[in-house]
């Protein structure tokens, strides 16, 4: 097993943040995507930072991987890959309500 933060989700705060102000934040960063969230990373940089680390990993890894990761990266990674009206177009509640928890994403 390695760990890698450039897995992270978009945003990590530490300590005690009130709901609210987290989800203002997130909802925020996730219809601008350039927006940079206190404590965290813009959509964009999210998922830059993600394919780096999946680009690191198939230079440097033979055969299957398995990397554990957040929605809101995934998504964000989606975003970037596919753009956000082809996500739209395969998944339509993926943007708004998040990847399912232990989703397996290929």
């Amino acid at each position: 097993m390695r760990l890698d933060d450039r897995f992270t989700e978009r945003v990590n705060w530490t300590g005690v943040v009130p709901l609210a102000e987290f989800l203002a934040e997130w909802e925020k960063a996730s219809a601008d995507r350039a927006y940079v969230p206190v404590g965290g990373d813009s959509s964009e940089a999210a998922a830059e930072r993600f394919l780096d680390a999946l680009g690191d990993l198939a230079a440097t890894t033979d055969g299957a991987v398995v990397v554990v990761a957040h929605g809101g990266v995934t998504t964000d990674v989606l975003r970037t890959l596919l753009g956000d009206d082809e996500v739209e177009a395969r998944a339509p509640d993926l943007m708004a309500d998040g990847v399912p928890s232990c989703a397996v994403t290929t």
